[in-house]
């Protein structure tokens, strides 16, 4: 990197010349696709899991520090897995199960879904718990229905 000195403020720019640019422009350029990746691979999961029309039903979104874009090495990926009223119990525990485990190696942080039926997505509105404001302020819809088109058809 480059800097400048501007008034009150340092301007930063890429240095292309430096021998390390290949490599810090293929992160930057892998860090831009790494939610498509991610993506791709928890509808592969929802599909093997309840097949092509079931797992369109279903919504996953991402929120807390990854989805405000504050998140470390540290941070857990958090999930909100919204299951069709059609899935059973043993199916979304294994579903759960298998996104967990699979977010967990690819990406090698940890993983925690907040799984929830659309009857229990309702209770939460009624209720007003906090999970929904957290939802609606920084929950990113990766795939199915958007969660917070769903939030404000239940009045949130």
């Amino acid at each position: 990197m480059l800097a400048e000195r501007s008034s009150h403020a340092v301007l930063y720019r890429a240095n292309r010349e430096h021998l390390a640019w290949p490599a810090i422009e293929s992160a930057v350029r892998f860090a831009t696709r790494a939610l498509d990746a991610l993506r791709d691979r928890l509808v592969a999961t929802l599909v093997q899991h309840l097949g092509d029309d079931r797992a369109g039903r279903t919504t996953v979104a991402l929120y807390g520090s990854v989805a405000r874009g504050t998140a470390d090495r540290r941070s857990d990926v958090d999930l909100v897995v919204l299951t069709p009223d059609d899935v059973g119990p043993d199916e979304v525990e294994s579903l759960v199960l298998s996104v967990t485990a699979g977010v967990e190696r690819w990406t090698g942080n940890a993983c925690s879904v907040y799984e929830l039926s659309t009857d229990r997505l309702a209770e939460l509105v009624r209720a007003a718990d906090p999970m929904v404001r957290s939802w609606l302020e920084e929950a990113t819809t990766i795939s199915g229905p958007d969660l917070t088109g769903l939030l404000h058809t239940h009045g949130a």
